[in-house]
């Protein structure tokens, strides 16, 4: 981890760093404010987060046709209740 003076006054050496592949944590007063990482690091974890908007749209526009349909119409509250899994889920360990 580096200051932001610092980060300032090594920058050519800190961008020759995070070229090989090492992040750097830049602090303010000791505490993380930003990381440096190279550009195929940063594009990675654009493509890692990035959600499949294909899927996303085509719910989007099924939920639109549904609604439209007013496809529910003829479903109490109850019915639509008893379909849906009451299943507590999947369990998921506390780290």
């Amino acid at each position: 981890m580096v200051s932001i003076a610092e980060a300032r006054n090594q920058f050519t050496a800190i961008i020759h760093h995070v070229e090989g592949g090492q992040p750097i944590t830049i602090s303010r007063r000791g505490k993380p404010v930003a990381v440096m990482l190279s550009m195929g690091d940063y594009e990675r974890l654009l493509n890692a987060q990035s959600p499949d908007l294909d899927g996303w749209n085509r719910l989007l526009a099924i939920r639109q046709e549904l609604a439209e349909a007013d496809a529910w119409a003829d479903w109490s509250d109850e019915e639509i209740r008893q379909w849906r899994d009451q299943s507590p889920g999947r369990p998921v360990p506390v780290a």
